[in-house]
């Protein structure tokens, strides 16, 4: 009979778990790259993949709510090493909205970093 009791409130305490994260929501994370370059991405602290040079990355099912991205370019430009990194930046993202995270390294490399980010 305890084992049935411990089990029923596992089960309750599992299933609210569930619906608070589910009822939480998801968005996307898109990285937009305004460059040549080949660029590590980053959402939540975990590697996502590399945005192609000229184009888009996208992270569907992000949780929706605090969302942390950053990311790596580790290479080459114009005869040149460079290793430059981004972020961590965080923002508050609704369900069923995007991040759109716009990429110009190009700018970090003379100085200054350029990400604009906007959400849609």
């Amino acid at each position: 009979m305890k084992k049935l009791i411990l089990m029923v409130i596992v089960a309750i305490f599992v299933l609210s778990v569930m619906s608070c994260c589910l009822s939480r929501g998801t968005c996307t994370v898109v990285f937009d790259n305004y460059t040549n370059l080949w660029i590590d991405c980053y959402v939540n602290n975990s590697y996502i993949g590399e945005v192609s040079p000229w184009g888009y990355y996208y992270v569907y099912d992000v949780p929706a709510g605090s969302v942390t991205v950053g990311g790596i370019f580790d290479g080459y430009y114009e005869g040149y090493y460079y290793y430059i990194t981004w972020g961590p930046l965080t923002y508050e993202v609704p369900k069923d909205q995007a991040l759109w995270v716009y990429l110009d390294l190009y700018s970090c490399i003379e100085g200054e970093a350029k990400i604009e980010v906007e959400i849609r």
